[in-house]
């Protein structure tokens, strides 16, 4: 299964679910970060490729909407990384990410829907809902269904198909 990860901090919260989706049998895991030094931690069977912003926010902009542009900037890079990917072969099953700037504004737009989750940040919550075969489900589910657990902060998007 491909799988995503997406944090512009690589690798954030995730090094150990990261890792251990990847020493899963049958798993591509890609970690997409706009980091400038993600090989400074490697993390075994996880490939880590960049993303970047086409432009930095724009000068003279009110004060209030640069965060929100930056985070627009931030998942329109995700979206043409992930679309290269995508032309390589790469169909994530899952995607996990960081979801509070912008870095998954524009996936169900590519990855044309799917089953999503919101996860906490504790990685407990994380091992219960893959424990309890969210992977499983999602794979199965007709498109739409959601799952939600703890704060809105992170969030993972399995495609339907």
């Amino acid at each position: 299964m491909d799988v995503l990860f997406l944090h512009g901090n690589y690798p954030g919260q995730f090094p150990q679910l990261a890792a251990g989706m990847a020493r899963q049998s049958g798993n591509r895991v890609i970690f997409l970060t706009n980091r400038k030094d993600p090989e400074a931690y490697p993390l075994e069977g996880v490939e880590v490729r960049r993303f970047d912003r086409h432009r930095e926010t724009s000068s003279g902009i009110h004060p209030y909407l640069s965060s929100s542009e930056k985070a627009v900037l931030d998942g329109q890079g995700v979206i043409r990384a992930l679309a290269g990917l995508q032309s390589e072969g790469f169909r994530p099953r899952l995607v996990i990410g960081h979801g509070g700037n912008g870095l998954l504004l524009f996936l169900r737009q590519l990855l044309q829907g799917g089953c999503s989750a919101f996860l906490g940040s504790q990685h407990q919550k994380i091992r219960q809902i893959f424990s309890h075969g969210f992977v499983q489900e999602c794979r199965t589910t007709s498109v739409g269904c959601q799952h939600k657990t703890g704060s809105r902060r992170h969030h993972a998007q399995a495609p339907a198909g």
